[in-house]
């Protein structure tokens, strides 16, 4: 009768076992199992490892969207804004939500609807903010172009009431208020913005907009509104600001470089310490590359220093490591981040200044590489999903890389 033994890896950080079951476990496993040998790998062990064989993931980041979501319902709703306002919000809102559900449930009155105004009314979902605010803009244009005759379609319905001038104004003047939210969340979950460095300067615009609103003086209802919005973004996205990889991420994006501190919402002396400091950090970056990069060119070449002619040419002709190569390292990281950051700010990767140095393109990818949101995400799984199930049958890895890259780009095809 052979014994089985089992080998069972943990990771712990500690070589001893902590858990006093695993202990129980050794001495008398499940029957049928065999022995089990237990070993141990510390976290200070793995770190020790080359770095080629650790996989490092890019740290996880909250969904902006989400958040972005949050601010515009949930802070809204839980809020302590005027009773005013309030009144006005939910009058407004629940005779828009009456005629959505109307429409959605009574097919008699959604065709004498299409037949008044020319199309459907746009319903909101419980999931996502922003469909509410798409279904406000077509039903204010709506009322804007075609009031009269949508009036006249909902006087024929006992449970619908119509709109009085002051809920048209206030969903007028609550899409202008939440348009840059919208924008914002637009931008954040598109395609050609999916970058982490594009984060912060969407916030800063965001916030310079609904500052503007606020100083337009133009508001009759929703100045509370825009004050709420303002505090809710300062609390949710504070972090943001102060976060390394967001701001380098930021930094090294050929777009915005440190060009966006000037709209940072901070007074002269304040800005000029934070681009110092964001500055010095994106030395250090670059000169951590640069001295890693040294080291894996003078490992690969140690080989080739054994078969010159000079056989002490390795330790005569090398300058002192600890002085003169490490300032010129250091000088050099310095002399590139001055000249990225003055060149102009473009939204091509083929900027030259951006190309010229292969340092620039790799901290680019290190720190881009995090999405600010879930839904680009979202798409490619649904993307995914749906090869699957057209194609009903195994499919290699291959194969169903070539379907996603094929049907991911087909709008980039000209037929």
């Amino acid at each position: 009768m052979t014994t089985r033994k089992r080998k069972l890896t943990l990771l712990s950080p500690e070589a001893e076992p902590a858990d006093a079951n695993l202990e129980e476990l050794i001495a008398d496993p499940p029957e049928g199992q065999g022995s089990l040998e237990l070993e141990f790998i510390t976290f200070d062990d793995m770190e020790k490892g080359s770095e080629d064989s650790i996989i490092r993931l890019p740290r996880q980041h909250k969904c902006a969207a989400h958040t972005l979501n949050l601010v515009a319902s949930v802070d809204i709703e839980g809020s302590h804004m005027p009773g005013a306002f309030k009144k006005v919000y939910r009058s407004a809102i629940n005779e828009a939500q009456a005629l959505w559900n109307q429409q959605g449930t009574s097919t008699v009155f959604a065709d004498s609807l299409y037949k008044a105004i020319n199309r459907r009314l746009t319903v909101p979902t419980k999931t996502s903010w922003n469909s509410l605010y798409d279904s406000l803009v077509v039903l204010n244009k709506v009322l804007e172009e075609k009031k009269d005759q949508l009036h006249k379609c909902m006087n024929q319905e006992r449970n619908l009431t119509m709109f009085v001038q002051k809920d048209i104004d206030f969903m007028s003047e609550y899409v202008k208020v939440m348009a840059p939210v919208a924008n914002a969340l637009d931008h954040i979950q598109g395609e050609k913005q999916c970058y982490l460095g594009c984060l912060i300067p969407t916030l800063i615009v965001t916030k310079k907009k609904l500052v503007n609103l606020m100083t337009s003086g133009n508001l009759r209802f929703c100045e509370p509104l825009v004050n709420t919005l303002l505090a809710a973004m300062e609390r949710r996205f504070a972090a943001t600001f102060e976060d390394e990889e967001c701001l380098l991420a930021t930094a090294f994006h050929p777009k915005f470089r440190l060009k966006w501190m000037g709209a940072f919402g901070f007074k002269f002396d304040e800005i000029m310490v934070k681009r110092s400091e964001v500055k010095s950090l994106m030395e250090k970056k670059v000169e951590e590359f640069l001295q890693r990069t040294d080291m894996e060119t003078s490992s690969s070449s140690s080989s080739e220093d054994m078969e010159t002619d000079d056989y002490y040419a390795s330790i005569c002709d090398e300058e002192d490591d600890t002085g003169s190569h490490h300032s010129s390292t250091k000088s050099k990281a310095a002399q590139i981040v001055k000249v990225w950051l003055e060149a102009k700010g473009t939204e091509s990767l083929a900027d030259p200044a951006f190309n010229s140095e292969k340092v620039l393109i790799n901290l680019f990818l290190r720190y881009n590489t995090a999405m600010p949101s879930s839904a680009v995400v979202e798409r490619l799984f649904s993307l995914g999903n749906d090869i699957i199930r057209a194609k009903r049958s195994s499919l290699s890895d291959e194969n169903f890389n070539m379907f996603m890259f094929m049907k991911g780009n087909m709008s980039m095809l000209k037929f």
